[in-house]
């Protein structure tokens, strides 16, 4: 959690931010060195849904390189030390870059922004330079990676691993219950009778999920046997008649995306 809202209000107060954050330029002057109430910047949406204590936000600006907090009784403020530099002309690749940025970004003022807020010095600190990859843009984190990125800043590890259990998995069921493949009725049959179930069929209501071993297990990587020599088949069937050489299922390989 500190990390993560280290990392928030960081963004806050760098030049990044600052260039087009003109609700907190105005309350902190032009040059950015103005002082601001902690418990304004506490305030704010993206820090209330990390945290609401304030004595952890004030921790988490006192570590930060290039501001300052100063504590008067029951009144705690912060600002930056270095002047807000001037916003330097963006190329017209920039100036594309910031657009998607724009998108998954927001100031303080924002009713909704993207988690990933970028990791930005204030003014005067070395800043790592972006890595830029012709024909790629940066996008904020989806699916399974995002899924896995918030589960380990919640404490999630391989050495606690054990202790966690993967729900996301799989599409939601919405055909009839009869319908289903027979292991799957059977083992509703069996929550039924275990008393987890009040009956085979929807809707259902679970106060607890069992979960063992087989919830751990993930589908072979390079996908089904079966489908893949389909796979290899049909492709044959398209572009390798009547050649000596053809595509088995060694050859293909299936892996299911995040």
């Amino acid at each position: 959690m500190e990390v993560r809202l280290e990392r928030q209000l960081t963004y806050y107060f760098s030049d990044k931010n600052l260039w087009k954050d003109e609700w907190l330029k105005e309350k902190i002057g032009e040059d950015a060195t103005g002082w601001i109430d902690v418990s304004l910047i506490a305030s704010f949406k993206r820090v209330q849904e990390i945290t609401s204590d304030t004595d952890l936000v004030v921790s988490c600006l006192k570590k930060i390189s290039g501001l300052e907090v100063t504590e008067d009784g029951a009144s705690v403020k912060v600002r930056r030390t270095a002047p807000l530099p001037p916003r330097p002309a963006p190329s017209s690749a920039e100036s594309v870059q910031d657009v998607d940025e724009a998108a998954q970004q927001a100031a303080s003022t924002s009713v909704a922004w993207d988690e990933r807020a970028p990791v930005a010095s204030p003014a005067g600190l070395a800043e790592e330079p972006p890595v830029s990859i012709p024909g790629f843009r940066e996008v904020a984190k989806t699916g399974v990676i995002y899924v896995m990125d918030q589960a380990a800043r919640a404490g999630y590890s391989a050495a606690s691993a054990h202790q966690w259990a993967n729900l996301g998995q799989g599409s939601p069921e919405t055909t009839n219950p009869r319908s289903w493949p027979t292991n799957v009725r059977k083992k509703l049959s069996e929550l039924v009778e275990k008393g987890v179930l009040s009956s085979d069929s929807t809707p259902w209501s679970l106060d607890s999920v069992e979960v063992n071993e087989e919830n751990l297990h993930y589908g072979n990587p390079n996908g089904d046997l079966a489908m893949r020599s389909a796979v290899a088949k049909y492709y044959n069937d398209l572009y390798r008649q009547g050649k000596s050489s053809k595509y088995t299922a060694d050859n293909v390989a299936i892996v299911g995306g995040g």
